[in-house]
């Protein structure tokens, strides 16, 4: 009878074990709470990633994962930028190695491939999949849902907007947050794709901070990511945590109080907006409230409304305008290049 005892235990740590290899589909063992700089791709060994696991990582339950885009196939930058938040709040990483700006081709079979290896490998939540690009990539990653014919709980844009042969709506994603450097020759692009996210009834959020062309820093990913989890809390994704939600919020009041200081008005006014969409059960409600509607009656609210307005119709004006000189160049015969400076005179260019 022991014996019989012993071989019946046997059999179902085997069948434990079976179980675990089918939920995860390989019996490869990946260190978690790591940056691991190449994972190859089963079926695809010209295809690669970065991977991230948070150090609780067990197959035993589902996690969130976030998909990333460098336009330089550099899988692991973003990665480094994203896992301290990642490992806060239990997110799985994956950065391709592959993708990277050019033809679309390409990025689909990079992304195919990630997504396909994760699926198979992970045990990840269908309700928390999630993208984040940056310039190039920001365009791919808009078009994840599309790529992939799966919907994306939410997509996130760094330092470029939405795929030019995409509409906003047809995303197919549950909301969409740009990030987007004050210095950043495509921050006027950004504000644009946050208008027309309003007019396209997308939910969306621009965040600016300081600096240029680049991956956010990692103070600026962590609040990503930390917004992620407060929209995951409020659309009941996860469950309620009211200290994680006070702990989110504090970092998000931090920025809104450094653009007051400076007199950043209208960008306080606008980062509010979003924390009371977001926070609608909080504490701290009331209080976001009174300070967004002071400084809407605050003059210099209005003044710098205006000027981004003026400077978003300038800068439109300026694309229809080198528009109209590449269709004219187009239509003229090889020539010198008076024609050029010609054409460019006659832009409001030369």
């Amino acid at each position: 009878l022991r014996e019989l005892r012993v071989s019946l235990r046997l059999v179902l740590l085997g069948l434990s074990i079976c179980a675990i290899l089918c939920v995860t589909g390989h019996t490869e063992t990946l260190p978690a709470g790591q940056v691991i700089d190449r994972v190859e791709c089963e079926g695809s060994p010209d295809q690669s990633y970065a991977l991230y696991l948070p150090s609780g990582y067990t197959p035993g339950k589902e996690w969130p994962i976030l998909y990333a885009l460098d336009p330089g196939a550099r899988g692991n930058l973003p990665l480094e930028r994203l896992m301290p938040a990642a490992e806060t709040y239990g997110f799985i990483l994956a950065g391709s190695n592959n993708a990277r700006n050019g033809p679309f081709g390409p990025i689909y079979s990079a992304v195919m491939a990630m997504w396909n290896d994760t699926h198979r490998r992970f045990s990840l939540d269908p309700e928390r999949i999630y993208a984040i690009g940056f310039s190039g990539g920001a365009r791919a990653a808009s078009a994840f849902a599309q790529i992939t014919a799966s919907p994306v709980t939410a997509v996130i844009g760094c330092g470029a907007g939405l795929h030019p042969m995409l509409k906003p709506q047809e995303m197919n994603t549950g909301y969409y947050m740009g990030l987007v450097g004050n210095e950043d020759f495509n921050y006027l692009e950004m504000r644009r794709v946050g208008l027309s996210l309003e007019k396209g009834g997308v939910p969306h959020r621009i965040v600016v901070f300081e600096g240029g062309h680049d991956w956010p820093p990692v103070e600026v990913c962590s609040r990503a990511l930390g917004w992620l989890e407060a929209l995951a809390m409020r659309d009941g994704l996860r469950r309620q945590d009211e200290q994680l939600a006070d702990r989110i919020l504090r970092a998000e009041l931090g920025p809104v109080e450094e653009w007051e200081r400076s007199e950043r008005i209208y960008l306080a006014a606008r980062a509010c907006e979003d924390l009371a969409d977001v926070f609608r059960q909080a504490p701290a409600l009331e209080a976001i409230e009174k300070r967004r509607a002071r400084l809407l009656q605050d003059e210099r609210y209005d003044s710098q409304r205006r000027q981004e307005e003026e400077a978003l119709k300038g800068e439109q004006a300026s694309v229809d305008a080198y528009r109209r000189m590449l269709l004219r160049i187009d239509e003229q015969p090889p020539g010198t290049e008076e024609i050029l400076s010609r054409l460019l005179s006659d832009a409001g260019l030369g």
